[in-house]
């Protein structure tokens, strides 16, 4: 086991060489998927070599300490939802290939979520992921700011150099994978007194004020604060959720009023206030535009509301009214055009599943579970602004929520237990 306590790293000796080259693996791999995507051209030799070997090993694991290997519920919903997306190429509306682009990228990621459901079994198996996970994330950032220049940390959109960004993917998508390894690390350390942890709460946390994600700093201020809200055992509650509605208060003033936090991430925060409180479409161009790109893929759904259009094809319209070949930046509408009515119960009846679960577990007082329920639900609500269903970091987080919710009770719930 991967252990991070008092600072210091702790390797549990007990694991077989093999099980440790597996560990190792992941943690390539995911440094490699979060910190150096594409950064070798469109062929990444590396972050396959990585995924091959996660896989591999992980098969050879499983086969000589446990002769079957069985498929679990997050494989089989995810290759149903693969395969509705290949069928949709049947009745694509303008080009085929927009269904197509994204689904040896899907096989990909189901394969290593598969791999992941192998690999977590005990709750000492899902400790040991998480501080996988937790370290590649920490790489990932170091790694950001070795890359970018110093008179750029503060600027805004950090870890972009003109139109390139430096890890080969989205500051957004970077944004949420720190808000993933936020709720993690807060976690350990808040609710299981893994002290050490905070320090990388704080690096995690730093990065998503200097990346300027306004859904990434939403997320996880609700994260934080509910988290903090439901752990009632704590001396002095009602003292605490005063403060923290106090800092609350001060964050949002330190954003608008520091030089610094406003160059950041204040300016769009500001932007945002304007547009919704003002209705002022010329205070903030993106969310102009994403409103336009849902109007498109919301008639589109209201004309073809069963089956969709074919995955991926209403960015033919957003192309010929806007010259962007981009995506609805919304899930939700983004399934319901191509796939419809079909394509949403197909892909959401799967987080319903997963939040009733997470909800009777945390019900009971189990810190985990609340985490990770907490974590899925804003998600859930953050997906209005992204697109998830072909994203590693959002089915990772999807795999982890499944894998919380089949483990054995705690012993010691220090949560609120309603029952």
């Amino acid at each position: 086991m991967i252990e991070l306590r008092n600072g210091k790293l702790k390797i549990d000796s007990k694991r077989s060489a093999l099980e440790i080259l597996l560990d190792l693996s992941i943690v390539a791999m995911l440094t490699v998927l979060f910190a150096f995507n594409f950064r070798f051209g469109e062929r990444n030799y590396i972050y396959h070599a990585a995924l091959i070997s996660v896989v591999g090993l992980t098969f050879f694991v499983r086969i000589l300490g446990r002769p079957s290997i069985s498929i679990k519920l997050p494989t089989i919903w995810y290759g149903i939802f693969v395969l509705l997306c290949v069928v949709s190429s049947l009745w694509a509306a303008y080009n085929v290939s927009y269904t197509l682009h994204y689904i040896p990228r899907m096989l990909q990621v189901m394969l290593f979520c598969y791999c992941v459901t192998l690999y977590i079994e005990t709750r000492e198996d899902f400790e040991r992921f998480t501080a996988l996970f937790t370290a590649a994330v920490m790489i990932m950032i170091f790694s950001i700011f070795v890359r970018t220049p110093y008179s750029m940390w503060f600027s805004g959109f950090f870890g972009r150099i003109g139109y390139e960004n430096v890890t080969g993917n989205n500051i957004n998508t970077i944004a949420y994978i720190c808000v993933v390894a936020v709720a993690i690390s807060f976690c350990k350390a808040y609710y299981y007194k893994k002290r050490a942890y905070y320090l990388c709460t704080a690096f995690e946390l730093l990065y998503i004020v200097l990346s300027s994600s306004r859904k990434a700093l939403l997320i996880v201020a609700f994260l934080l604060f509910t988290m903090l809200i439901f752990y009632v055992n704590k001396r002095f509650y009602l003292l605490r959720l005063v403060l923290m509605a106090l800092a609350v208060v001060g964050i949002g003033i330190a954003f608008l009023k520091v030089p610094a936090l406003y160059n950041a991430a204040g300016f769009r925060l500001e932007k945002m206030l304007n547009y919704l409180v003002g209705n002022d479409a010329s205070a903030d161009g993106s969310l102009t535009l994403r409103k336009g790109l849902a109007e498109i893929s919301s008639q589109i759904f209201y004309s073809h509301p069963i089956i969709g259009i074919g995955l991926g094809n209403n960015t033919y319209q957003i192309e010929q009214i806007y010259g962007l070949s981009v995506y609805a930046h919304n899930n939700y509408l983004e399934l319901a055009s191509g796939l419809g009515v079909v394509g949403l119960i197909t892909y959401y009846w799967y987080y319903i599943y997963l939040l009733i679960g997470l909800g009777r577990r945390a019900y009971r007082g189990e810190r985990l579970c609340v985490t990770m329920f907490l974590l899925l639900a804003a998600t859930a609500v953050g997906e209005t602004t992204l697109i998830s269903y072909y994203d590693y970091n959002v089915q990772i987080m999807l795999t982890l929520c499944f894998c919380a919710m089949k483990l054995k009770d705690e012993k010691k719930k220090t949560y609120m237990n309603l029952e």
